[in-house]
């Protein structure tokens, strides 16, 4: 690729473009077709086992679509007739998660939230595949800023159009440049797995066994703690735990917490976070206690989180001071380790996936002398701190790969100039490749 002739679009996102180069809308070129959802209340309406495909937005996890998780009933195909979706389309997402990209494997159907681009000898759909992405560019946005597109939006999305044969040069540049990107994003991310694990299996062996390997053991009888050491015991939570809570009737300006993945963390109100309508039952968090959510345990991000930090945090969370006979950080790692490997999801029998209060305070836990404990977080302490470095730097260079792949699609389908991966600082080293 080369640098050429350009000419002015009058459009400030795409910018200029390459003489020869045609700008329309959407319908001028494509083809487009939208899915259907029928009730969720019609059970008849859906066959897991028997029905024929029918593509979800879930199933658009990779480039090209094989198999879909749900099905549409014969019933609901004989009463509606709907239209299906022919293998080698290309599927595009316009509701929640706006933007996804995919080429249909098999005929299909598809819900009301994907369209579908028919193929013809007068369009390139490898090449629409990297030209939707300006689509997003003729959105409408909601009050909360979100992505708003329709049939009818993206019909007169304005787009790009190429004579055909420099459409599938591009694409083929495109499919060999975004496969080695994609191919490298993946080796950093299996790095960061490994990273991930490792830390998990520090943690898991610290809580349960100790820092003294040759130390003697003694058995738990209690599967997921295994033997620990001989001078270990084993303590029901409540004898080390003490629930408080102090409601705040009036705020008076605290900081707003939260726990998520990433522990207990102050709600950034300037960047998308959220001030309480209401501090209806609000309660004070104090530094060095540890905070809970004891329901919905299956999907929430973090179950356990320790608190660095004074504020408020809504009354749905658990909160518990630590005991004398136990050290805070100790028990938080080793509460950590419960939830990373879903032994709460065990004891909860219940719809909401909930642990009672009182499943909790009975609940068995290995219990080191006090000081074991202390030496214990502080060694996780500085070990997880430079895990935690290493995988923020791998998560970096992720970020800077899907910007580089990002610029690099909208360069092309503008016909700008290429962009090699120098000019990003791609570069290779002893450990495969990274980020300058």
């Amino acid at each position: 690729m080369f640098v050429r002739a350009l000419k002015s679009t009058s459009i400030p996102w795409i910018g200029d473009i390459p003489e020869g180069w045609k700008i329309g809308k959407i319908k001028q070129f494509y083809q487009l077709v939208t899915g259907f959802t029928p009730p969720t209340t019609k059970t008849e309406y859906y066959d897991d086992d028997n029905g024929e495909s029918w593509v979800n937005i879930s199933d658009m996890q990779d480039k090209y679509i094989v198999n879909t998780k749900s099905k549409i009933s014969k019933k609901y195909i004989e009463e509606f007739a709907p239209e299906k979706v022919v293998k080698g389309s290309l599927l595009y997402s316009f509701k929640l998660s706006v933007g996804k990209v995919a080429f249909l494997n098999m005929d299909s159907y598809t819900n009301e939230a994907i369209a579908a681009f028919q193929n013809n000898d007068k369009v390139n759909l490898r090449w629409l595949y990297y030209v939707s992405c300006l689509i997003e560019f003729n959105a409408s946005e909601n009050i909360y800023g979100a992505k708003i597109l329709n049939q009818n939006l993206i019909n007169n999305s304005i787009t790009i159009f190429p004579p055909l044969s420099e459409q599938q040069q591009i694409a083929e540049y495109l499919d060999k440049k975004c496969t080695a990107i994609d191919a490298l994003t993946s080796k950093v991310q299996a790095s960061i797995d490994t990273l991930l694990r490792y830390k998990k299996s520090l943690i898991t062996e610290a809580v349960t066994k100790g820092l003294d390997r040759n130390v003697k053991l003694k058995s738990t009888s209690i599967p997921w703690i295994g033997d620990i050491p001989e001078d270990w015991g084993v303590v029901s939570s409540k004898y080390v735990l003490k629930k408080i809570k102090e409601i705040k009737e009036t705020y008076e300006g605290e900081k707003i917490l939260s726990l998520g993945i990433n522990g207990v963390k102050e709600r950034n109100l300037d960047n998308g976070g959220k001030m309480p309508s209401s501090f209806d039952g609000y309660q004070k968090v104090f530094i060095n206690n540890l905070v809970m959510c004891l329901f919905d345990i299956d999907v929430t991000p973090r179950c356990v989180g320790y608190s660095e930090l004074e504020g408020l945090i809504s009354s749905a969370y658990t909160q518990f001071e630590v005991r004398d006979n136990a050290f805070s950080r100790y028990l938080y790692y080793l509460f950590l380790m419960i939830d990373d490997q879903d032994i709460w999801l065990s004891y909860t029998k219940n719809l909401r996936y909930q642990l009672t209060e009182t499943q909790l305070e009975n609940f068995k836990i290995p219990l080191p002398p006090l000081s074991e404990q202390q030496q214990i977080a502080e060694y996780l302490d500085k070990k997880c701190a430079n895990i935690d470095k290493l995988i923020a730097l791998k998560k970096t260079q992720i970020e800077k790969l899907k910007v580089y792949k990002k610029a690099l699609i909208f360069e092309c389908v503008t016909g700008k100039i290429e962009i090699d991966a120098e000019s990003f600082g791609l570069f290779s080293n002893s450990d495969g490749f990274a980020l300058r």
